[in-house]
């Protein structure tokens, strides 16, 4: 499940994990989101045991602010015919469980 947020995917871990949940294999379940905090970092090292079923997340490093400015500048660009480059848009991290450490500082 690709969640908007961590608060999302903390719901979708939090009744995946649940006692009642209909997902017996969690090794072959994940929820994915955007937002990177100790509550993310915490659930990305669980689910390498299959005890989170929180995969991975992506942080914005330039920050929204800059992702929405240049969404913006380059929507007019592309309607006004002088867009050069789809590139850009804001500087990403992936965050797995493999390097989620790197992110904790």
């Amino acid at each position: 499940i690709l969640s908007y947020n961590s608060d999302t995917a903390m719901g979708v871990d939090a009744y995946v994990m649940s006692l009642n949940s209909p997902i017996k294999d969690k090794s072959h379940f994940a929820t994915f989101s955007v937002d990177f905090n100790p509550a993310v970092a915490n659930a990305l090292k669980k689910s390498v045991n299959n005890e989170s079923v929180w995969r991975g997340c992506v942080m914005m490093g330039t920050g929204l602010d800059h992702l929405f400015q240049n969404i913006v500048d380059k929507s007019i660009q592309a309607l006004d015919g002088t867009l050069e480059s789809k590139d850009d848009y804001a500087e990403l991290f992936e965050i797995t469980p493999d390097n989620v450490d790197e992110f904790m500082n």
